[in-house]
């Protein structure tokens, strides 16, 4: 009883201000030992340095409780009721650490806790699979520039707000961990690690960390905010990953920073999709940029890097922006910015109906690399699909299917070289990029467009046949070019139709090379300019029985695989 009174009184004096009471020691502090759950309903001043074990029961931090300080708490499960801040880390002047784990007990031994299979089989217990071990937090948590951790065995759900900025004295964000070792991760929590002011120098200090790892699914439908530069957003699943938000590991408005990463890993599939309720999703790992010195200079940072990647299927949704730009950069002293990189692989397809940048901004700004899209099999680029890398020097544009699948181009990819205001020798400056597609058929209804003030990069298309549809162009003969034109290059070991309405162009010092297979001459009833080299060449084909084209070991093709009508199901004459 005398215990319970002076711990009542520290709370009225920590609530009123007048005093900070001293933390709980032990989890019997809390709740009496057999209290499962163990309801915390008042404020409980917590520090880390003193480790709060519950065993395997479940602790509920309800709508009028709260944990102040720093925090090392293990349970059977963790909940937190919605509509109040249920972890404050006190003190402005000190970063504090919050840790949660919350374990199942192993089958043969629900006593032994564990969250991990392998730490129950390792002891001869069985599985990982006796009683809850989730996390559930419907409150907010508030910290500067704070580390947390979320680590459970079951699933881990999460709303409310998760605040961990930097704030002055401390200028980088906050580091953020959450782990489902056996099970999936849902966040709708909006998560704002920013970086905050560095108050030495004036300047803004690094975005943080973001971890999110599951066994199963993770679904983001909240934005993650990591602003600041060399931010670090990580998700990885075990099996799908959903994106229905914003995640920004941007550089900072107001410094000439550097894009973080943005790093998706899905087991299976990743898909990037609008939810209905929220504005487009916006990954955006763009430079920073900031005005200053002479003649309204404006500084701009580069890009930084994206990996998406999946085991499957990678879907990009037709409301997503995927935005990889270097900051802004222009003026007297103009700096030489580079972009960002995006990174895109699946094992399986991958759709893109977004919008992909990867521009370089500024009289010198590089794209580099660019954007690259590797499949185990087709690559689409929607009709709402836009990829566009261009600069004063244009990146790269690669698709490659492993396995020869099909790659469709609807959308619109942008190369050109941006351009810039006459420099040395009075000519306008601004180069484009190359182009690369490998993959098995390839088709084209949509743009695909190159050049520029200087000058032009190449392009090559490597597959079994090559359809460009009517309204399909392949265009490298933007801008001048004063310093020559460039090479489209076409190998494709089937058939090469440019349809009526469909166009390859470059410019007049440019030049084509079509390579096709030995006695199936390209039908090109569209507009190719300047007229194309033609190369027969022998080799291995890509015969499709039923498509209605002789291919390479077929004697005929009558569209259809059915014996008996002349052409039989291997497409050679009966």
């Amino acid at each position: 009883m005398k215990k319970a009174m002076l711990m009542c009184l520290s709370i009225v004096l920590a609530r009123s201000g007048a005093a900070v009471a001293d933390p709980v020691q032990s989890a019997d502090d809390v709740c009496a030992p057999a209290a499962d759950p163990c309801v915390i309903s008042t404020t409980v001043e917590v520090d880390s340095a003193y480790p709060l074990d519950f065993g395997l029961r479940t602790v509920r931090v309800s709508f009028s409780g709260e944990l102040r300080g720093s925090l090392d708490l293990s349970c059977g499960a963790f909940e937190a009721e919605p509509g109040n801040t249920w972890m404050t880390v006190l003190s402005p002047d000190i970063v504090g650490d919050v840790t949660i784990t919350a374990s199942r007990g192993c089958s043969l031994d629900a006593g032994t806790p564990c969250l991990t299979d392998t730490a129950c089989s390792d002891l001869g217990l069985g599985t990982c699979s006796a009683g809850d071990g989730g996390i559930r937090i419907a409150g907010d948590f508030t910290g500067n520039a704070s580390g947390l951790m979320l680590r459970a065995a079951g699933d881990i759900a999460l709303e409310g707000k998760i605040s961990a900025p930097g704030k002055p004295p401390v200028s980088d964000g906050g580091t953020i961990y959450i782990e489902s070792t056996l099970g999936s991760v849902e966040s709708a929590s909006l998560v704002d690690v920013n970086a905050g002011i560095n108050d030495y120098y004036g300047g803004p200090g690094a975005g943080g960390s973001v971890t999110i790892r599951a066994a199963g699914d993770v679904t983001l439908r909240n934005h993650i905010y990591a602003t600041g530069g060399y931010a670090q957003i990580e998700v990885d699943a075990g099996n799908d990953i959903f994106v229905l938000a914003n995640i920004f590991a941007q550089g900072r408005y107001g410094a000439d920073s550097l894009g973080g990463t943005i790093d998706l890993a899905a087991g299976r599939d990743l898909e990037i999709v609008r939810d209905p309720e929220l504005s487009r999703p916006v990954l955006n790992m763009s430079g920073g940029w900031k005005k200053g010195g002479y003649y309204g200079v404006t500084y701009g940072g580069p890009g930084g890097y994206g990996f998406l990647r999946a085991g499957g299927d990678l879907i990009a949704g037709d409301k997503a922006l995927l935005w990889g730009d270097s900051g802004q950069s222009k003026g007297a002293t103009d700096t030489s910015p580079l972009s960002g990189d995006w990174y895109f692989e699946a094992g399986d397809d991958i759709s893109m109906d977004s919008t992909v940048l990867a521009r370089a901004w500024g009289r010198y700004g590089y794209s580099l690399h660019g954007v690259s899209m590797d499949a185990g099999d087709a690559i689409h680029l929607g009709r709402h699909g836009r990829i566009s890398v261009n600069g004063a020097r244009s990146g790269e544009v690669n698709l490659f299917s492993a396995n020869e699948g099909p790659i469709s181009i609807d959308g619109r990819i942008n190369v050109t070289g941006r351009k810039i205001p006459a420099t040395y020798g009075g000519n306008a400056y601004g180069y484009g990029g190359n182009v690369s597609v490998y993959g098995g058929d390839i088709s084209i209804a949509g743009q695909i467009r190159n050049g520029g003030p200087e000058g032009c990069g190449d392009m090559s298309f490597n597959g079994c046949r090559l359809l460009v549809k009517s309204g399909g162009k392949i265009d490298a003969a933007v801008g001048k070019q004063y310093d020559g034109g460039n090479s489209n290059f076409f190998s494709m070991r089937e058939t090469v139709h440019v349809e009526s309405g469909g166009s390859i162009r470059a410019a007049a010092s440019g030049f084509h090379s079509i390579f096709y297979r030995e006695g199936n001459p390209p039908v090109l009833d569209g507009l190719v300019t300047p007229a194309p080299s033609l190369f027969p060449q022998a080799g291995t084909g890509c015969p499709v029985c039923g498509n209605n084209e002789i291919d390479y070991a077929e004697t005929c093709d009558d569209g259809n695989t059915a014996a008996g009508d002349g052409c039989d199901g291997m497409c050679l004459i009966e």
